[in-house]
């Protein structure tokens, strides 16, 4: 497997894995943008109009807090993964796996994780992804032939965590 894989801090930023974070963390943004611009606009109203209590203002600042609140831990652990990741890469072994499952959680049918299947030196390990939203992996790796798919992927056995660096190949396709 080394032979074949030279990875580089480059192939680490544009990896499958950083790149969902970068997507997920942009679409919060967004997210957070268009709300704050709407219920900027419903605050505007109500303090323009003669006719409503001042006391609705508290909720759509509540609503921006309660946004703010909810999405910044999402925010901060999507950095602090790729920091890690970033700085630690050559502390993970690289394997090629091969996806053999995807599955659903059973509260969110937007999300979704791989099972994948690697050879390691200690022999078959199976491991999961973390959770990724659908739109993301079905432009990166295609569920309709999920099935089909080789990773190159960088794994810590110790921490039994696996990241998703790219595409490899799907099999019965000649070369990396």
């Amino acid at each position: 497997m080394d032979e074949f894989y030279t990875l580089k801090e480059e192939d680490i930023v544009n990896s499958i894995e950083l790149e969902w974070e970068r997507t997920f963390v942009k679409n919060l943004l967004i997210m957070f943008a268009v709300t704050a611009v709407v219920f900027t606009a419903i605050a505007l109203f109500i303090l323009l109009s003669s006719n409503l209590n001042k006391i609705f203002l508290v909720v759509p600042i509540w609503f921006l807090v309660f946004f703010i609140a909810t999405s910044l831990p999402s925010i901060l652990h999507s950095k602090s993964k790729t920091k890690d990741l970033t700085n630690n890469f050559k502390n993970y072994k690289k394997y090629e796996a091969v996806i053999i499952n995807a599955t659903y959680p059973n509260h969110n049918r937007n999300m979704m994780y791989y099972t994948l299947k690697m050879e390691t030196e200690s022999g078959a390990v199976v491991v999961k992804t973390t959770l990724m939203t659908i739109n993301y992996l079905e432009s990166t790796c295609g569920l309709k032939d999920y099935h089909n798919i080789k990773l190159l992927v960088l794994y810590n056995q110790d921490k039994n965590k696996v990241y998703l660096i790219k595409k490899i190949s799907n099999f019965g396709s000649e070369g990396y």
